[in-house]
């Protein structure tokens, strides 16, 4: 029982419930900037792909949909397109913000950079992708 629980199918479709949640309230603060509330609901179109691309690969390929490459790219370009859409929408608000125009409270700009790096590190860890070392600096210490 605890095992079917535990599995990677049902954890991802118990995430939609908070996930939902999450879009009813950050849509009716009407403080999120509007490209990256829209980022926020691409994500749902990603969910929507991602499901029946799984059961095509199990019943195609009869593999997990991340061995297929081509069907799992095409599947994973809606979170890269989702969160290219985020990213833009709060770039968006911080450079209207600078410029004197208040779009939208600092609390919700905080939740959603914390929520797009959980996206980015859940993203990463499934994909198997591995950090790579960023290059020392090459300005000296004393000028930085």
């Amino acid at each position: 029982m605890l095992d079917a629980l535990l599995d990677k199918q049902t954890l991802f479709a118990l995430s939609l419930f908070p996930y939902l949640g999450f879009l009813f309230f950050i849509t009716r603060s009407r403080q999120t900037p509007k490209l990256a509330l829209v980022g926020f609901y691409v994500l749902l179109i990603f969910v929507a792909v991602t499901i029946p691309a799984g059961i095509y690969a199990d019943r195609v390929y009869g593999t997990e949909l991340a061995n297929v490459d081509w069907l799992h790219g095409s599947a994973e370009s809606f979170l890269t397109l989702s969160n290219i859409l985020v990213v833009l929408g709060f770039r968006q608000a911080v450079i209207s913000r600078q410029q004197g125009a208040t779009t939208g409270a600092q609390e919700t700009f905080i939740v959603a950079l914390i929520f797009c790096g959980t996206v980015s590190r859940q993203q990463g860890a499934t994909t198997g992708a591995q950090e790579t070392s960023r290059p020392e600096s090459t300005v000296p210490s004393d000028q930085a």
